[in-house]
């Protein structure tokens, strides 16, 4: 039998042993019984399970993070990486004991905080409405291209391509703006690419946890003064406050596992 590690729990306790336990057994286990053992102050979150791969399903994934979303009320998370399976507890204790200072000072950095994903799109028909409003030259060419036939076929496509280009220049311009008024608002951020042209912000930031509220309205008044589609309102995603995965640059070589992270 290994262990599957889910995470360490760093004092200050904001919950009794009890209460976490508790917690801990109201999530669905990737194997047996969740136990929380104590390792130089802190506490070691894992289960029994076989020594074999767990599959890296959307169901195990989530079960994985739930647990600790389940404990990140209760004390400081610092997530292992999913996947993780120890075959001796006793290395893993001694691998901890070797970093301590080190998880002490990611426990403190990660106090009271919490990662929240946001994502901001907007419409794509609108934002080239504005490409356009704003570059009368696009609008000239835009009509004596509608105006000629199929012979027109690589004029169009040409034109096509530097629209789209204007576009993306745009929204990266937007981005810096916008990452730029948010930063005051979060200890860290993790910026990452965009998806389709028309998102104009895609990122991982920390911030207080009493103030995911807050930072969520910040953004969406932040976002609509864009203008990056003319007075259309921007689409939010947040998500979270989710375990700080993007935050802890922690990587631990157990013997007979994985890396955690």
């Amino acid at each position: 039998m290994g262990h599957y590690l889910y995470c360490l729990l760093a004092p200050p306790a904001r919950g009794t042993l009890a209460q976490m336990q508790a917690a801990a057994e109201g999530v669905t286990s990737l194997g047996g019984p969740v136990a929380l053992s104590a390792v130089e102050g802190m506490l070691l979150v894992h289960c029994p399970c076989d020594l074999t791969e767990i599959v890296q399903t959307r169901r195990n994934m989530l079960a994985h993070t739930r647990m600790l979303e389940a404990l990140m009320p209760l004390a400081t998370c610092l997530p292992v990486r999913f996947g993780v399976i120890a075959q001796d507890l006793a290395e893993v204790a001694r691998m901890i004991h070797e970093r301590r200072a080190e998880l002490v000072d990611h426990a403190q950095r990660l106090l009271d905080h919490v990662e929240v994903g946001l994502r901001v799109r907007f419409p794509r028909d609108k934002a080239l409405a504005q490409v356009m409003a704003e570059t009368p030259d696009f609008v000239a060419e835009r009509d004596r291209l509608m105006g000629q036939g199929a012979g027109a076929h690589f004029a169009r496509a040409d034109f096509g391509r530097r629209l789209a280009e204007a576009l993306d220049e745009r929204r990266t311009r937007a981005q810096k703006r916008l990452l730029a008024a948010l930063r005051p608002h979060a200890r860290d951020h993790v910026l990452r690419a965009p998806e389709e042209d028309v998102e104009v912000l895609r990122a991982e930031f920390l911030i207080p946890a009493a103030g995911v509220d807050a930072f969520s309205r910040t953004a969406h008044d932040l976002a609509g003064a864009l203008g990056f589609a003319g007075a259309a309102e921007p689409e939010l995603q947040v998500i979270g406050p989710a375990p700080p995965y993007h935050f802890l640059s922690l990587s631990l070589a157990f013997d007979n596992t994985s890396e955690a992270a």
